[in-house]
This record gives structure tokens, C-alpha cells and sequence, in this order.
């Protein structure tokens, strides 16, 4: 999975909109829907950190193609166990 695809799958499970995804992180509007679009693929550390941050997990889950969330890898987790995790403090990723 991209980056871009990361980010959107993400900002979603955290039930942010970009507007808001852009206020926590500081990144723009306009730069985050670019990179969830697949139309900015080189994303420097600072940004990719900054967005980590605000979406509470390792900046490495970006960075590392093969990294996944439980909720991409596990498809049948319990709805109750989903809602834990995007709540949770800071997300876990395999």
C-alpha cells in the first residue's frame, strides 16, 4: 500500500476529515488530499512525521511499504475491537 493510500485509510478509521487532519497536523488542506490522491509520492520526513503525530502512530507505518494496520491485515476483527484501536492513544501497526 502507498503512502497515499496509508494516509487516507488512516484519516478514515480515525473519522477525520482532511480539514481536520490539516489543522491537527499543520500540513495543508491541499498538500494531504495530494498525497492521498497519488499525486505527491516524495513526502519529506518533516510532513510525514508532522501527519504521524496527528494521527497518533509511528511515523515508520509510512514509511515501511509493507506495514499494516490490524484492521488491514485482520479484515474480521470485531467491530468493537476496530473502535478500541482508532481510539486508542497511539496506533498500532504489524
Amino acid at each position: 500500500m502507498d503512502i497515499g493510500a496509508k494516509l487516507r485509510s488512516l484519516r478514515k478509521l480515525r473519522d477525520l476529515t482532511v480539514e481536520e487532519l490539516s489543522q491537527r497536523s499543520g500540513v495543508s488542506r491541499s498538500y494531504i488530499t495530494n498525497i492521498e490522491n497519488g499525486r505527491k509520492t516524495e513526502v519529506s520526513s518533516r510532513v510525514i512525521g508532522s501527519l504521524a503525530d496527528a494521527l497518533g502512530i509511528n511515523a515508520d507505518y509510512f514509511r515501511v511499504s509493507e506495514a499494516q494496520l490490524p484492521t488491514d491485515c485482520l479484515p474480521n476483527l470485531d467491530p468493537e475491537v476496530i473502535a478500541l484501536l482508532a481510539k486508542s492513544e497511539s496506533m498500532p501497526f504489524l
